[in-house]
């Protein structure tokens, strides 16, 4: 008889219906029976999961068969690891702040900035003080939803205000003030700012033209843009502001109390200015032409000549209130070259200002009240024009008597007639 040939072993059925050791088809495989095209498919196929030992028990049991990793997985899968995986799911997303923070705002985030402006801070009430000074406060408010950064406020300044200074930082560049950037402005917060300024030297104006315009900014993007400027109309401005009368005077300290100096001698001019207000006097400057005959020494007060020429220049104040007065010393010599014995020396000063004057006449000396009586013949009396007038009446009155005199004589001899 033939052996035998032993049948083969019965193939455990998988769940599925499907004979253990078939291949099953991945989802991007080829339909039943289709053979896979090309070589891209045949790498997208995968192959069967090899049974573990325990896969018969698992079978027999009637328990699915687990699938392990594919052999030829991708490699960006391959890469990627479990707790990596794990790691990066669990991480929160970076918050608008921190990219923010990073200099890269996020598209989403919203501020709604407002700017408002008025007169008077903390430490200084909205009127003026002496000298036209002012203090705006700026203050940038947040509305949200987001935080703002990098908020700036700008200040542009009329022409009648100038920028004196900040306590809070801000810098002027022309016309325009700048406060900022702040690094960060939350929600619902606010900064405010001080600007200090100051009425313009030759602004004549109440006060009531005077427009200041402040505006706010940032680098998240504002919703609204209707409040991110204001402006601010009007300061009180004091009814004598505007106008000061200054007058000039000048005096000649000589030398041993006379009223003359020898040329090569020495001696000072006193100027002084006074204000008769009714306002203070801004920008004051003090001219004095020295003639030929004197030559400048020097001055305990500033003043010097201007480019080295002949004019003297005395400096400042750059205020004088209402009342007061400032003096200058100037320390002069008189030429040796003079020859003139008697002759005056002629010395005109005169105040300027910014400042309007309503009466400019007497902002100089009068002429030929400031003079020196200059001579060669050493300490001689003046026989010139300081000749008493009770000498010349007398010197007629003897020139008279004298000539009656010598008539008399004469009619006398006449009478007698010739002699024998």
């Amino acid at each position: 008889m033939p052996a035998s040939t032993p049948p083969p072993p019965a193939a455990s059925a998988s769940p599925s219906g499907t004979p253990a050791g078939t291949p099953v088809p991945s989802a991007s495989a080829p339909g039943r029976g289709t053979p896979p095209r090309g070589p891209q498919a045949a790498r997208r196929e995968t192959p069967p999961a090899r049974p573990s030992a325990a896969a018969p028990q698992a079978a027999s049991s009637g328990a699915p068969a687990r699938k392990g990793p594919p052999a030829h997985a991708p490699r960006e899968e391959a890469e990627t690891t479990p707790a990596a995986s794990r790691a990066s799911a669990s991480a929160p997303p970076p918050s608008a702040g921190a990219r923010e923070r990073r200099g890269r705002p996020a598209a989403a985030a919203r501020a709604d900035l407002e700017v408002r402006s008025h007169p008077g801070g903390p430490q200084r009430a909205a009127a003026p003080g002496p000298d036209g000074v002012y203090d705006y406060r700026i203050t940038a408010v947040n509305h949200g939803p987001s935080q703002a950064v990098g908020v700036t406020v700008q200040d542009r300044l009329p022409a009648s205000l100038v920028f004196v200074s900040s306590a809070d930082g801000c810098t002027a560049s022309g016309r325009t003030v700048t406060c900022g950037p702040l690094p960060q402005l939350a929600v619902g917060a606010s900064h405010t700012w001080i600007v200090t300024v100051r009425l313009a030297d030759d602004y004549e104006g109440d006060g009531r033209d005077i427009v200041n315009l402040a505006s706010v900014s940032s680098q998240t993007r504002d919703p609204d843009a209707s409040n991110n400027t204001t402006s601010v109309t009007g300061l009180p401005v004091p009814p004598d502001w505007g106008r000061a009368d200054l007058s000039l005077t000048k005096t000649a300290v000589l030398p041993g109390g006379r009223d003359w100096v020898r040329p090569g001698e020495t001696f000072t001019y006193r100027i002084t200015v006074h204000n008769n207000g009714p306002g203070t006097a801004r920008g004051l400057r003090v001219t004095d032409p020295l003639p030929k005959g004197l030559h400048f020494v020097g001055s305990p007060d500033g003043c010097a000549p201007d480019d080295g020429g002949r004019l003297i220049v005395c400096p400042g104040p750059d205020r004088l209130a209402s009342g007061t007065s400032v003096s200058y010393a100037l320390t002069v010599r008189v030429a040796t070259a003079q020859t003139r014995h008697f002759g005056r020396i002629e010395n005109v000063a005169t105040v300027t200002s910014t400042t309007k004057d309503p009466d400019p006449s007497d902002n100089q000396n009068p002429p030929y009240t400031v003079y020196v009586k200059t001579g060669d013949h050493g300490e001689l009396p003046d026989t010139g024009g300081d000749v008493p007038a009770w000498l010349g009446w007398a010197a007629g009155a003897a020139v008279t008597c004298g000539g009656l005199l010598m008539a008399a004589v004469r009619r006398r001899e006449a009478g007698r007639g010739p002699r024998r």
